[in-house]
């Protein structure tokens, strides 16, 4: 009988969150582009509820336009607080 190797964990960027509770503030996700609004975009990074990043992270990086629905994103936890998320663009 053979005895399988040890697996490494994966890195942090590709570990799969399921429920708010696994998220901490300052974790970088993939997530895609679900809602676009007035105020920011919600990015939904595998968790119960989408996070938002806000307009102001756009006008930060210099970017004319934010990116439109269905888009990938880079995005790290910022603050948690009241059942939402709060995300920022990672860069």
């Amino acid at each position: 009988m053979t005895s399988k190797p040890a697996l490494k964990p994966p890195p942090p960027m590709l570990k799969k969150v399921r429920a708010m509770r696994d998220l901490a503030v300052g974790q970088r996700y993939s997530g895609v582009v679900r809602n676009k609004t007035d105020f920011g975009l919600f990015v939904d990074i595998g968790v119960e509820r989408d996070g938002l990043v806000h307009i102001s992270q756009f006008r930060k990086t210099g970017a004319e336009e934010p990116p439109t629905v269905g888009e990938l994103l880079e995005v790290v936890v910022a603050n948690l607080s009241n059942n939402k998320i709060a995300l920022n663009l990672a860069g």
